[in-house]
């Protein structure tokens, strides 16, 4: 099945299939990869990421996913519309967007183990439409570039370590904004 390299999309979601992520790299001409609900184990690493130069979208949410996100997840995937990380135990922080991500429209990390908090780059997304973080280890301050994210129509940030702090101003200027969590 892995040596299928000319696969372009795969939907495997809902079927509890047990596998390790690395064998997901191999398909190097992979645009859309649905693999959640399963019990898909091991890390997303800088080198499998490298090899998903065309993704649009990746929903590997509800598994079995471990360690810190790569890197160079927002850099090298530059046709990625869709990323869906929720569900698993991702740790540590939420990688930089580069310069400009023009594709980026959904972005679900929630139910997982990140800290720290959303970068400043995530404002070089500026289609990005959906922001879920809810259920981490976050904290603030919200990026001083929020007001900048216009297209913004979901934000859920519950659930997280926010402690005593205002409404935030930003949110004045997201006329787009649709849901607030």
């Amino acid at each position: 099945f892995f040596s299928l390299s000319n696969l372009v999309v795969l939907g495997l979601d809902d079927n509890l299939l047990e596998s390790t992520i690395d064998k997901f790299a191999r398909f190097t001409k992979m645009q859309k990869l649905y693999i959640e609900d399963n019990l898909i184990s091991g890390e997303i690493t800088a080198a499998m990421v490298s090899q998903w130069t065309s993704m649009v979208d990746l929903d590997v949410s509800v598994n079995r996913l471990t360690g810190p996100l790569p890197s160079n997840l927002f850099t090298t995937m530059l046709a990625l519309e869709v990323i869906d990380l929720h569900g698993n135990d991702f740790i540590g922080n939420i990688p930089e967007i580069g310069e400009y991500h023009e594709a980026l429209a959904f972005f679900a990390v929630q139910d997982n183990s990140l800290v720290g908090n959303i970068p400043e780059s995530f404002a070089n997304a500026s289609e990005l439409r959906h922001i879920d973080i809810t259920a981490n280890l976050f904290t603030l301050p919200f990026p001083s570039r929020m007001s900048e994210m216009t297209s913004l129509e979901s934000l859920h940030t519950g659930i997280n370590g926010f402690t005593n702090h205002p409404v935030p101003d930003f949110l004045a200027s997201m006329t787009n904004l649709k849901e607030i969590s």
